[in-house]
């Protein structure tokens, strides 16, 4: 089972980074990194560790939507998927 979840990742000129954000989890998830590869690898640190959290302690949560066209879409581990 494949699942992802939906991260809108921009790039900061002023801090030449990458910022990752994926609003729709209690406050979201906000990371970056200093490549795009490092910022989509934040992302899903982020996002397994909080979805390994909310099903630890049988929280809710929906998976956003993408709501633009710039987001990406983390790719979650198979047994993470499984358990959700």
């Amino acid at each position: 089972m494949k699942t992802n979840i939906p991260c809108k990742i921009t790039y900061s000129e002023a801090d030449k980074c990458w910022y990752v954000e994926s609003p729709g989890f209690y406050d979201g998830i906000m990371t970056y990194g200093d490549t795009l590869d490092n910022a989509q690898a934040m992302a899903k640190e982020a996002v397994t560790g909080l979805l390994e959290t909310y099903l630890e302690y049988g929280d809710t949560f929906t998976i956003p939507s993408k709501e633009v066209a710039d987001w990406y879409d983390i790719e979650i581990p198979p047994s993470l998927a499984f358990a959700m």
